[in-house]
């Protein structure tokens, strides 16, 4: 996650706000720190405060332990027009309402 990590520093530093999904805090943390570098999310009224959410760990689930995860992250493919997929490493999700740099 390590490329995630990066784009998160970089959307902080141009003074943005970035998001974690819920599932993918736990990877994140061996990169960053939440709440500093980042917000965990684990439901669709906290998106409000988020201009980049990274879902790391991503993999489409329908198990009932993915659900509010799936939730979050359903609107925030609704709300954020900007989509990339980080392959590089781990495979990781990263919606914005602006385009991102690199």
């Amino acid at each position: 996650y390590r490329q995630a990590a990066a784009l998160v520093r970089q959307v902080n530093a141009a003074g943005a706000g970035s998001c974690v999904v819920n599932i993918g805090v736990p990877p994140m943390l061996a990169y960053l720190e939440s709440p500093g570098d980042f917000t965990a999310v684990t439901d669709p009224s906290e998106l409000g405060g988020c201009d980049v959410v990274v879902v790391a760990a991503w993999w489409p689930s329908t198990s009932d332990w993915y659900a509010r995860d799936r939730l979050v992250i359903a609107e925030a493919e609704r709300r954020f027009p900007y989509r990339r997929v980080l392959a590089h490493g781990d495979r990781t999700l990263v919606l914005s309402n602006r385009p991102l740099p690199g």
